[in-house]
């Protein structure tokens, strides 16, 4: 991986001006995020948003914030977040690179289970889960918030970001599991990016109660906006 490759993951078809950023965790592994936008522009997510929500999903701890040149944006919100600096590499810096992609060995009820214990949500105390299916496995997500609320990303889109930074564009079914909600049902602002990337495949809900059901993506934002005429470049695949 090098800069370049990782800027190209990026998701810029309205704007055309991609970023992209790394966040090493207190381990040493690096947490890459690419910017990600949606025809819905509020909802489009940051090369930083990914990063740092992708690492804290893991557990890991933020230790510096890393970018190829001076950032198109100010840092500094993230910087006093967690107490760190950011670094401005023109050499991809070494090191592992976290790698989002797993196998599913297990019912994807009980992994949503486990990983609820990786939600971080100091204002809501409102875990979520959430798994995407990718052509070779599964990307996990779950929601992560931060002292300002709106930099917090919903575990569909935590899941969505990471597959689409680590170069995914196609998409199979989505499973959410949300344990203090009798009925489980994305927001309406994931149900706007689930539409824009997977309209045509299923989410699978698996309730507070004990109980589950599935909706074909589309069915959750009918009458939804067509972007299309917005795009630069070609739309993502809705399966």
């Amino acid at each position: 991986m090098n800069w370049d490759q990782l800027l190209s993951h990026a998701y810029t078809p309205y704007s055309g001006n991609p970023e992209c950023c790394l966040v090493r965790g207190k381990s040493g592994l690096l947490y890459p995020g690419v910017q990600v936008e949606n025809g819905s522009y509020p909802l489009s997510m940051t090369a930083e948003q990914i990063a740092f929500c992708s690492c804290l999903a893991a557990g890991e701890e933020p230790e510096v914030l890393m970018y190829r040149g001076q950032p198109v944006s100010q840092p500094l919100f993230w910087q006093e977040e967690f107490d760190l600096e950011y670094a401005v590499y023109e050499k991809f810096p070494g090191g592992d690179l976290f790698n989002p992609l797993v196998q599913l060995n297990s019912p994807a009820k009980e992994r949503l289970r486990k990983l609820n214990d990786y939600a971080v949500t100091p204002n809501s105390s409102f875990p979520v889960s959430a798994i995407a299916e990718v052509e070779s496995g599964v990307i996990e997500g779950v929601n992560i918030e931060f002292s300002t609320w709106n930099l917090g990303l919903c575990a569909e889109r935590v899941a969505i970001g990471r597959a689409i930074t680590a170069g995914f564009r196609e998409f199979g079914g989505l499973s959410i599991y949300v344990p203090k909600s009798d009925f489980a049902s994305p927001c309406g602002g994931c149900r706007q990016v689930i539409c824009e990337w997977m309209s045509g495949q299923v989410v699978g809900l698996y309730h507070g109660n004990g109980t589950f059901s599935s909706y074909y993506a589309r069915d959750f934002l009918p009458y939804a906006m067509k972007t299309s005429s917005l795009k630069k470049e070609s739309k993502p695949s809705s399966g």
